[in-house]
């Protein structure tokens, strides 16, 4: 994570419930490593199904305590319904002070796509997106074109991580 101020949209939907613990775990190790840097960065979560839930409402500073806490926070994420990436998305970006977005998801949004490029490149200005996309046996298409297009537009990068049948990082490929 180079970016000084960042946030972390998770995506807590149904089709995520294999893969939440190591998205939990993987979240964790990068806000501990964070909290550890001199340069004083900040952080905050979004998690999103159909709602959209922010951990605080503005960006903290990433420190062991703030970390503890948002653990806590983190360790209590359950897979719901629905896909709500569009409005995760603009909660974070609506934060002037966030200077890039790591988008952590395994589908499309439940908003029509071309809407949600739109609206979020109207906002980005010269913030980047991030996409990470988790996948296990299959890849859904659509899904990689959405993130992609997100990551090329923002100037961000995108990785897919597969994940193997018993929830373990298998491999992880770069993409842009």
């Amino acid at each position: 994570v180079p970016e000084r101020c960042v946030t972390f949209c998770i995506d807590t939907s149904g089709s995520m419930f294999s893969a939440l613990d190591v998205v939990k775990e993987q979240l964790m190790e990068t806000l501990y490593i964070l909290a550890a840097r001199d340069d004083k960065p900040m952080f905050n979560l979004i998690e999103f199904n159909s709602h959209v839930t922010q951990w605080a409402d503005k960006m903290v500073h990433c420190v062991p305590e703030t970390v503890a806490v948002a653990r806590k926070w983190l360790n209590d994420l359950t897979a719901k319904t629905g896909t709500n990436t569009e409005d995760a998305l603009i909660a974070a970006l609506v934060d002037s002070v966030c200077q890039a977005v790591y988008l952590i998801t395994d589908d499309v949004p439940d908003q029509e796509i071309e809407h949600v490029l739109d609206k979020i490149f109207e906002i980005c200005g010269s913030r980047r997106i991030h996409c990470i996309y988790i996948t296990g046996e299959t890849t859904d298409e659509s899904a990689i074109e959405f993130l992609e297009d997100l990551a090329v537009e923002s100037f961000g990068s995108f990785n897919i991580v597969k994940l193997s049948s018993h929830g373990s990082i298998e491999k992880i490929i770069p993409v842009y």
